[in-house]
């Protein structure tokens, strides 16, 4: 059956209004004149053109456009007064130094070009970073290695965001001012009692150890003067508290030891990405290379539930899901025990990979690395035991000669929010950490820092800092001086490599400026 169904586009289809339907039809209704009429029209032009004349003319025009948009402007050079001797126009310095931000470590030589750092890149050669090295087996801890992390750190330098001056109560202020009001709130914290904590993430320097350690004297607590009201508490984002403190358990030690991939015939990881975001990773990177070139090299079991640096670069990778890494280690461990005569555990998943992998350790004895990510005391302590039935501990794995890195307690952590919501906390002052964004617990975190005097050094007025009484900016690390020690009897400087710092100072002068 036909549609009979009519639709109308306006009020003047549906009246039938003739005029607008014949103006629909004719789709140029007005007749338009021809080009060579309009040039030829006097009343348009003043005179008569032909279309060669109109052509000649467009091609001007656009020329002139086009030469105009194209003018180079011009750019005064004012020369030196008196030329820095360092410094030559074109000619780029490089700068060896050492980068260190709580978790990365690397020795960088920096490139500049008229004081101005823009690139960054590894430092394999004996220097002013690197003592007390003095061959090449041990020039440096990261030889050239740097990753993504460290190569980019140089654009943060240039981020116009980054704050310009100290701030107090929201308003810029100065830092005589702002050293006034930080010293009176300790004074008025130490008058009654409450506790002064610096907050920070994993310190390797001791020069900034110093100052602290100068703090705490000066306001000493007890009748003996032997405790102080200040407290110094290191937190990670990243937390490797579980390994820590299972060293603690099993060697009496709770440090980061040391790992030697040269060493290593086989290596297991049980979701611990060494090669990109887990341990040392800049020293890990070269210590793997070296022993991954054909002729001796060494075997890689990787167990992951997502595939990683580390997985992608390993011989084996077994899928593995987050909530069976512990049953994997606890297999792991009993097959180790079993072949070694250790005692077992039991309750573990043994499956035909983790028994592959046991014999290799086994036959690997003192030549291997058992690694485990998860961040559980528990699972550590069962990885230690596999390595000291294995026999890695003074081969593969260095207690003695230990890493300073991941000092951080989460359970340091955990009282101190308790603490800051009871008001023991008087004053509060933090440095390379935001614990408003990375703890679980930001909402109570959050709560306690209302109920203190509170003080950011970020660069940044960040989730944390813009919540603070005040802000007093940290200097980037290619403007500032330090030292590191990232390992036992080892001993790193890092330089400003760039000439016109801001008018900031490092959270270090502050602390020295409110112990004299």
């Amino acid at each position: 059956m036909p549609s009979t169904t009519q639709y109308w586009t306006d009020l003047a289809d549906l009246h039938g209004n003739d005029a607008v339907t014949k103006a629909r039809a004719d789709e140029f209704p007005t007749q338009l004149p021809g080009i060579g009429e309009v040039l030829g029209d006097t009343k348009l032009t003043g005179a008569t053109t032909g279309r060669r004349d109109f052509l000649k003319f467009l091609g001007f025009g656009i020329g002139a456009a086009t030469l105009a948009a194209c003018e180079t402007p011009v750019i005064k050079s004012i020369p030196y007064v008196n030329k820095p001797e360092e410094i030559v126009p074109g000619v780029a310095n490089w700068y060896a130094s050492t980068y260190f931000d709580g978790s990365d470590y690397a020795s960088v030589l920096v490139k500049t070009r008229e004081g101005r750092p823009i690139h960054i890149k590894g430092n394999s050669s004996f220097g002013i970073n690197t003592r007390p090295a003095r061959d090449e087996k041990d020039a440096t801890m990261s030889r050239s290695v740097v990753n993504a992390r460290i190569n980019s750190s140089v654009i943060t330098l240039y981020d116009n965001q980054r704050l310009k001056g100290p701030v107090l109560k929201n308003t810029p202020s100065s830092w005589a001012d702002v050293d006034k009001a930080v010293a009176a709130e300790m004074d008025k914290a130490a008058a009654a009692d409450k506790r002064i904590v610096i907050l920070t993430n994993t310190v390797i320097s001791p020069s900034t150890k110093a100052a602290i350690a100068k703090l705490q004297a000066k306001y000493a607590a007890g009748p003996d003067g032997t405790g102080s009201l200040v407290q110094h508490i290191q937190h990670d984002t990243i937390s490797y508290s579980g390994l820590t403190n299972a060293n603690l358990k099993s060697f009496g030690k709770r440090v980061m030891p040391s790992y030697d991939f040269t060493k290593a015939d086989v290596i297991v990881s049980l979701g611990a990405d060494f090669l990109s975001s887990w341990g040392s990773t800049t020293e890990t990177n070269w210590q793997y290379a070296e022993r991954r070139k054909p002729g001796h090299m060494s075997r890689h079991w990787q167990f992951e539930a997502r595939m990683s640096m580390s997985g992608a670069n390993a011989d084996v990778r077994v899928m593995l899901k987050p909530s069976e890494v512990t049953q994997a280690v606890i297999a792991l461990h009993d097959a180790v025990a079993q072949a070694t005569g250790g005692t077992a555990v039991g309750g573990g998943a043994a499956t035909e990979q983790i028994k592959k992998a046991a014999a290799e350790l086994v036959a690997a004895k003192g030549k291997s690395i058992v690694l485990a990510g998860d961040n559980n005391e528990g699972v550590q302590v069962l990885v230690n035991h596999i390595n000291t039935m294995l026999g890695n501990y003074g081969s593969t794995i260095d207690l003695a000669n230990h890493t300073s890195f991941y000092q951080g307690d989460d359970a340091a952590m955990a009282q101190l929010v308790k603490d800051m919501n009871s008001g023991a906390v008087g004053v509060l002052m933090m440095s390379g950490v935001n614990p408003t964004y990375s703890l679980p617990n930001a909402a109570e975190f959050k709560a306690g820092l209302a109920k203190c005097f509170s003080v950011s050094f970020s660069s940044y007025a960040d989730e944390t800092a813009s919540l603070c009484s005040g802000i007093c900016p940290d200097h980037h690390w290619l403007e500032s001086w330090n030292d590191f020690m990232p390992k036992v009897g080892r001993y790193a400087l890092a330089q400003p490599t760039i000439k016109n710092i801001w008018n900031t100072r490092q959270w270090q002068e502050t602390l020295f400026a409110l112990e004299r």
